[in-house]
C-alpha cells in the first residue's frame, strides 16, 4: 500500500503544517493589505490647515465604516497646479482653508460670483498638510464626490480617524488627481492634545526614575541613584544651613539697628508732631462750628421750604378733592370710548387695504390693456401700411429676402412719420432761437444740414428747406 511508507507522525506534521499555512493566508486577508487590493483600492488627496495625532496608516471610514488608511502624509505649499485641481470653492469653504479670522471676514463680503477667484488669490502660497488615502471604491466610480465632508476626528484614547461623510455632488473620477478640501480636528482634538501633552510629561517623570522599557533589577538601581542624589542633596542643605543662619541673624541685627536709629529720629521730631496735630484739631473745631452754622441755616431753609409748599398744596387740595370722585368714571368712559371706536378703526382699516388691493390691481391690469392695444395698433399699422403699398403680400407667399426688404422699406416709412413730427419741433425751436454768438450759429447750420440729410434718406417730398441760420 502507498500510505505504509509515511509514519503517523509524518501525517500529522503534513496536516498541521497545511492548517498553519492556511490560517497565514486568512490573516492576511483579515488584517493585511490583500483583502484591500482584492477588492480595488484608488487614492484620495487632502489638504487640512492642521491635523492632531495623524500617522501614516491611520485608520480612514466612510460613513462609519473602516474603508482604508493613510498611505502617506507631507507638509507644502499651495501653488498653481494644486489650485487647479481644486473644487470650485465657496462660503461654507472658509473655515477649511488657510485663512485668518480678518480675511475670513472680508470674503464674507464678496459676490459669489467673485468669491471663488478671490479665495484662490488668498490661499496661494500658503502652508497646509497634504494626506494621501488609500481607499476603497470596489468599482464604484460615484462613491466619492467633490462635495464630500472630510474631518479628522480624535478619540479621547488619543486615536485619530480621518471621517469620510458622502455628499451629492459631482463624483470624482478613479486618478483624476483632483484634491479635496478637509476640516480640522474637532473639540476632541484638541482634547487628545492635552491628554498627549500629560502622557508625555508622565512617561518623562518614568523615564527619569525607571529608566524606559529596561529590566526591574536596572530600574530599581535606578531609582537607588535617584534616592541618592536627594540624600546628597540633603547634606548639603544641612552643611550650608548654619552659615544661612549667621547670616540670617546678622541681617536681623542689622534691621534692629535701623529701627533704633528710626526711633531716635522720630522723638526728635516728636514735638513739632505734636504741635502740628494740635493745628489740626484747632482746624477741625472751627471747621465743625462752620458745619453746625450752615446745617442750622440749611434746616431753616427747609422750614420754610415746608410751610410755603404746604401753602401751595392747601390751595390745590379742594380741586384733588372735587375731582377725585369725577376722574375715575371719566376714564372708564374714555375707555368704552376707544373700545367702540377701535372695532370701527379696524373696520376701516380693512375696508381701504382692500380698496389699496383693488386699486392696485385694477392699475395694473388697465396697464397691462393699454400695452396689449399699443402692440395691437403697431401691427394694425404695420398691415395697414403693407395693404396701402403692397396689397398682393397679404394673398401672396413672400420670398425672405423680399421680405426683409419690405421690413426695411416699412421700418423707413414708419422712421419717417415719427421724423415729420419731430422735424416739425425742430423747426419750431430753431426759429424760437436767436443767438448772435458763433458757437450757437454753427449747431444751427449743423442741425439744418442735419435735417436735409433725413429729408433726402427718408424721401421726404415738399419738405420746405429749414430756414438758415440767422447772419451775425
Amino acid at each position: 500500500m502507498a500510505n505504509a511508507r509515511f509514519s503517523n507522525a509524518e501525517v500529522k506534521a503534513g496536516v498541521f503544517l497545511t492548517f498553519c499555512i492556511g490560517l497565514f493566508i486568512a490573516m492576511l486577508f483579515v488584517y493585511g493589505k490583500v483583502n484591500r487590493s482584492w477588492r480595488g483600492q484608488r487614492a484620495l488627496h487632502v489638504l487640512f490647515t492642521q491635523v492632531a495625532n495623524v500617522r501614516q496608516d491611520s485608520r480612514v471610514h466612510y460613513n462609519g465604516l473602516e474603508v482604508g488608511r493613510i498611505k502617506s502624509e507631507r507638509i507644502t505649499q499651495i501653488n498653481e497646479e494644486m489650485l487647479a485641481n481644486f473644487p470650485k470653492l465657496a462660503e461654507r469653504d472658509l473655515e477649511k482653508l488657510p485663512l485668518t479670522e480678518e480675511e475670513r471676514e472680508d470674503l464674507r463680503g464678496v459676490s459669489a460670483e467673485r468669491l471663488d477667484e478671490e479665495i484662490r488669490k488668498r490661499i496661494l502660497g500658503r502652508t497646509v498638510v497634504a494626506l494621501e488615502l488609500e481607499v476603497l471604491y470596489e468599482g464604484d466610480a460615484k462613491r466619492y464626490r467633490e462635495d464630500d465632508y472630510i474631518r479628522i476626528s480624535t478619540s479621547l484614547m488619543g486615536e485619530a480617524v480621518v471621517e469620510i461623510l458622502s455628499g451629492s455632488g459631482e463624483a470624482i473620477p478613479p486618478d483624476s488627481g483632483r484634491i479635496q478640501i478637509g476640516a480640522s480636528g474637532d473639540m476632541y482634538s484638541d482634547l487628545a492634545k492635552s491628554l498627549s501633552q500629560v502622557k508625555d510629561i508622565v512617561g518623562s517623570m518614568s523615564e527619569m526614575v525607571g529608566g524606559g522599557d529596561v529590566p526591574m533589577a536596572q530600574k530599581l538601581g535606578n531609582f537607588d541613584a535617584f534616592t541618592e542624589r536627594v540624600d546628597l542633596l540633603g547634606m548639603n542643605l544641612e552643611k550650608n544651613l548654619p552659615s544661612v543662619w549667621d547670616g540670617l541673624d546678622k541681617r536681623l541685627s542689622d534691621g534692629g539697628e535701623r529701627v533704633h536709629a528710626m526711633e531716635k529720629a522720630i522723638s526728635g521730631m516728636k514735638p513739632e508732631l505734636l504741635k502740628a496735630l494740635e493745628g489740626a484739631e484747632k482746624s477741625l473745631h472751627d471747621m465743625r462750628a462752620q458745619v453746625k452754622t450752615m446745617s442750622e441755616e440749611a434746616s431753616t431753609q427747609v422750614k420754610t421750604i415746608h410751610k410755603r409748599a404746604s401753602d401751595e398744596l392747601g390751595a390745590v387740595a379742594p380741586l384733588v378733592k372735587e375731582y377725585k370722585d369725577k376722574l375715575p368714571l371719566a376714564i372708564r368712559d374714555a375707555r368704552e370710548w376707544t373700545e367702540n371706536i377701535y372695532g370701527r378703526v379696524v373696520m376701516i382699516e380693512s375696508w381701504m387695504t382692500e380698496s389699496d388691493r383693488y386699486l392696485k390691481e385694477g392699475v395694473q391690469s388697465v396697464r397691462n390693456s393699454l400695452q396689449g392695444m399699443r402692440g395691437t395698433a403697431d401691427n394694425l399699422e404695420e398691415k395697414t401700411w403693407y395693404l396701402a403699398n403692397y396689397p398682393w403680400t397679404v394673398t401672396a407667399n413672400i420670398d425672405p429676402q423680399e421680405g426683409m426688404s419690405l421690413d426695411a422699406q416699412w421700418r423707413k416709412a414708419l422712421l419717417a412719420r415719427h421724423y415729420k413730427a419731430v422735424r416739425e419741433d425742430l423747426e419750431r425751436i430753431r426759429s424760437s432761437v436767436q443767438s448772435n454768438d458763433a458757437s450757437d450759429q454753427a449747431r444751427l447750420a449743423r442741425v439744418a444740414q442735419i435735417m436735409q440729410e433725413m429729408d433726402v434718406f427718408l424721401g421726404i417730398v415738399g419738405a420746405a428747406p429749414p430756414p438758415a441760420a440767422p447772419k451775425k
